[in-house]
């Protein structure tokens, strides 16, 4: 039997010695510790969940938490603890807020066609977790607002404040809407999932092969989550960067790309009523 734990320790060793992995670095305005971006990850996933369908069927929760926990433990803030929720809705898509805490809507996992696409789509919302990309968006809003020391000292703290704060900004989904990543942060969570996914032992291939069939910043339907993905760089250029990339690397003959837990996944949602519509922009 192959030894994988020492295949893919024997690859970072090798191929990522001279892969350009992007550098980690906090703006000066994010003053956050990980406790207190923990804390405002819990308050923000509080509220949303408010006003989300999350479904809570424990096996698809356990299947799709085992997929994140084992990119969080592969990636470059494996320090924190990771987890997702599945929220009932035709979205095809995913969001992440800061501190670790994931959401995937029924229509990617419907959307995707093998296990290495689903884990590409979170990876990359790991990476954006990794890169502190939510953290900065919001501590960035909030100091605009002049809320930001109000936050970050009530954080820890078992009061109302930031949820009062949450509701006066028009609640979670509004302040979720406001995340507009940069081009450049798109790319940098697109490429730090890639080399997440590929240490976590998942083909690399599969974020790829999602971004050709399925364009993010493109849907037919407008609704709450469409404002947020308004600068996502087009699927082409996303797979573009993510080859050139690749060709870069010596790739294991391992990686997965499927698995009969996926295959039950599946099964398992055509069992469902259907999800419901996504909500129209307040």
């Amino acid at each position: 039997m192959i030894n994988t734990r020492r295949t893919f320790l024997s690859f970072a060793a090798t191929a990522f010695a001279q892969a350009a992995e992007p550098q980690l670095a906090v703006p000066t305005y994010n003053t956050l510790s990980d406790a207190e971006e923990v804390a405002l990850g819990r308050q923000i996933a509080a509220a949303t969940e408010r006003d989300l369908p999350v479904l809570q069927i424990a096996a698809l929760d356990n299947y799709v938490n085992s997929l994140v926990a084992e990119l969080g433990r592969r990636s470059r803030r494996s320090n924190l603890r990771y987890t997702a929720k599945v929220v009932n809705t035709v979205d095809v898509n995913a969001v992440s807020l800061p501190g670790g805490f994931l959401y995937v809507f029924r229509g990617l996992l419907e959307s995707v066609q093998n296990e290495s696409e689903l884990v590409g789509v979170l990876a990359h919302e790991v990476g954006h977790i990794v890169g502190r990309h939510s953290a900065n968006q919001m501590m960035l809003n909030f100091k605009a607002r002049q809320l930001y020391e109000v936050v970050r000292k009530n954080l820890e703290l078992q009061n109302t404040v930031i949820p009062q704060i949450i509701e006066q900004l028009g609640g979670a989904a509004v302040v979720l809407a406001n995340l507009r990543y940069g081009r450049e942060q798109e790319f940098e969570a697109d490429m730090l999932g890639f080399y997440n996914m590929i240490r976590a032992g998942w083909d690399g291939d599969g974020m790829t092969s999602f971004f050709r069939r399925t364009d993010l910043s493109k849907r037919g339907e407008a609704n709450w989550l469409d404002d947020a993905l308004a600068t996502h760089p087009s699927s082409a250029e996303r797979v573009q960067r993510i080859r050139a990339e690749a060709a870069q690397l010596r790739m294991p003959a391992d990686l997965r790309t499927n698995s009969l837990s996926f295959q039950t996944m599946k099964l398992g949602l055509r069992l469902l009523p259907a999800p419901v519509r996504p909500r129209a922009k307040r």
